[in-house]
């Protein structure tokens, strides 16, 4: 999950994935709007229902992660399983 969040917000900024601190607050880097884009397309990719303020109480990419790990453990199950099917 870390790995796609810092796709995302690498693939938003314009930079390289390994420039992206999965520790550094969201707020030192990205905009309201840029937060809402990426609940936005965490919902679209993921088939989640995430409210964008969970960006702001979960900080940063860590702390994100774990949280989408714990509320959404079967949707995102499912689309690993499934990536990871494609892979092989």
């Amino acid at each position: 999950m870390e790995r796609l969040l810092v796709d995302q917000v690498a693939a938003l900024l314009g930079i390289d994935p390994s420039d992206v601190d999965i520790e550094e607050s969201f707020l030192e880097f990205l905009n309201s709007s840029d937060l809402i884009k990426i609940s936005d397309k965490l919902n679209r990719d993921c088939a989640i229902n995430l409210n964008p303020v969970i960006l702001f109480e979960c900080s940063n990419i860590r702390h994100l992660s774990l949280y989408l790990a714990k509320h959404y453990e079967k949707e995102l199950r499912g689309l690993f399983s499934t990536s990871a099917g494609h892979a092989t």
